[in-house]
């Protein structure tokens, strides 16, 4: 089954079958609907190999993942965003390629192969950094691309969570059910603006209500010193807000369950919950960051699309 086939039974010219399939906002809702009814039926599928040929585009939604040297690329949390964006990508005739590499600079090479090679045109980027080089050469090819993580730069569409706020309501509902409440919150030695932004909330309510915030970075260049002080930090605090799922499971069998030690993490990654009743781990939704994300990326290029794009999470 062709394009020119469904043309032939529905018909349409074979441009405007080829423009249905692929959502295109000018065709009418009736052909379209028309038009994917004749095609399902007949089991028609993409032939994405002529489509990239033939497209001053390819029909890929490359998501980039960050460098192996800088984060931990096996996050579950990634997998979360992947799976709705190719969700989304794959309604509009399109399938996702994740972009890795060991460096900042072999990872640059690998999207400006994409670019220049590959055609691709369309980037979920699963990080954020200040001068991030990969950011700068999308941007200079006039490629489109959202980022996941507010990169506080205001030329750059991002996909993400108040993470001020996320801490304001964590330590609003951890001042009311601890008390006397002593905490300390854990973060990487990376510190992520995702981690200073929840920092800064936590110690905005904190410092209101006159509690002390212990702040302890755990260095996981120097595991043996780390692990030493953050055993001493166990023995001194009631409750740890650690800022990730990703860095809990780092630090999971160093805690000792005997003592009556509160943790709260943040992505409600599925393998955290089964592990203890004593963690809470606020849902962060990666799911719908993927779904938003993607969906901005296949907006029509004369709508008008929002610089930051903030989703809800839940305690």
């Amino acid at each position: 089954m062709t394009l020119k086939d469904i043309a032939k039974q529905t018909g349409y010219s074979a441009s405007t079958v080829s423009r249905a399939l692929n959502h295109d906002p000018r065709i009418s809702a009736e052909a379209t609907q028309i038009i994917q009814k004749v095609a399902t039926a007949t089991g028609y599928t993409k032939d994405f190999a002529a489509l990239n040929l033939n497209n001053r585009e390819s029909n890929i939604l490359a998501v980039v993942f960050p460098p192996e040297n800088l984060m931990n690329v096996n996050n579950p949390f990634y997998v979360e965003i992947i799976k709705q964006a190719n969700y989304i990508a794959s309604k509009h005739g399109y399938m996702v390629s994740v972009v890795m590499a060991k460096s900042m600079a072999a990872l640059q090479r690998e999207v400006s192969t994409m670019i220049t090679s590959g055609k691709v045109r369309k980037y979920i980027l699963l990080y954020n950094l200040p001068k991030d080089p990969v950011t700068q050469h999308l941007k200079k090819n006039g490629v489109r691309f959202v980022v996941i993580g507010d990169p506080h730069d205001a030329t750059v569409t991002f996909v993400d969570n108040d993470n001020y706020a996320v801490g304001v309501a964590v330590a609003e509902q951890k001042f009311t059910q601890f008390q006397p409440l002593v905490p300390a919150y854990i973060y990487s030695n990376q510190r992520w603006q995702y981690e200073v932004d929840r920092l800064k909330g936590l110690k905005h309510v904190f410092a209101k209500r006159g509690v002390a915030l212990t702040e302890f970075t755990f260095d996981q260049q120097n595991l043996a010193a780390a692990s030493q002080a953050f055993r001493q930090l166990l023995r001194q605090h009631n409750l740890l807000i650690i800022s990730s799922d990703d860095l809990l499971i780092q630090l999971y069998g160093l805690l000792h369950h005997q003592q009556p030690v509160q943790i709260i993490s943040f992505n409600n990654s599925d393998f955290i919950q089964p592990i203890s009743e004593h963690i809470q781990s606020v849902d962060l939704q990666p799911q719908k960051m993927g779904e938003v994300a993607a969906k901005i990326l296949f907006k029509p290029e004369n709508k008008k699309i929002s610089q930051a794009n903030y989703i809800d999470f839940r305690l």
